[in-house]
């Protein structure tokens, strides 16, 4: 009987487990969109998607949301040389170069969303991060009219986080950031 229960408690916490990583990561059914938003916070994958997707023709436009890095540098500017490398042209890029949190991204890129008329977008971030950037951009466009795609780039996040320490980090770093989030009303 004690084996039986031990079983299935251990049965149990593999599904928990598996399905922790899982809930993170959004990759919703694409469409063509007005505008393509990439949130910045890594090392290139999330540009790297969107710039995949624009070229796909899934938009005509891109958005890069990220602000102050170092001194005067911004990740904004950043994902714009990188995306410019990759074939992007300059007229199809658009900077908010203030944001420093996720809740700020949603925000300042909901100014140039209404400012521009857009009313469609694919959301564009790091699989880990997209379950809390979908919640929280979801809340900020709340009383809009935009329609909001939400698509994974391709990270070194792995879906079974706990074979893998960095994966565990984020993982646990994630889930606190959308109880945070949670608490101050921003999701």
């Amino acid at each position: 009987m004690k084996k039986r229960f031990l079983g299935a408690i251990l049965i149990l916490a593999f599904l928990i487990m598996g399905s922790l990583g899982r809930v993170l990561v959004v990759n919703e059914p694409l469409k063509k969109v007005d505008v393509i938003v990439v949130y910045s916070g890594d090392s290139g994958e999330r540009t790297v998607k969107g710039v995949e997707l624009l070229k796909a023709g899934y938009a005509d436009y891109i958005i890069f949301s990220g602000g102050a890095l170092y001194d005067d540098v911004r990740m904004a500017d950043l994902m714009t040389d990188h995306a410019l490398k990759l074939g992007v042209e300059i007229e199809k890029i658009i900077k908010e170069r203030e944001a420093s949190t996720t809740h700020e991204n949603a925000l300042f890129v909901k100014d140039i969303l209404l400012e521009r008329q857009f009313k469609s977008t694919i959301l564009v971030t790091s699989n880990y991060h997209s379950r809390r950037s979908q919640l929280t951009t979801k809340k900020v466009l709340k009383g809009t009219d935009i329609e909001l795609v939400t698509v994974s780039s391709n990270d070194e996040f792995n879906k079974n986080w706990w074979k893998d320490g960095r994966s565990v980090l984020i993982c646990i770093n994630e889930y606190a950031k959308i109880l945070g989030y949670y608490f101050k009303g921003r999701i």
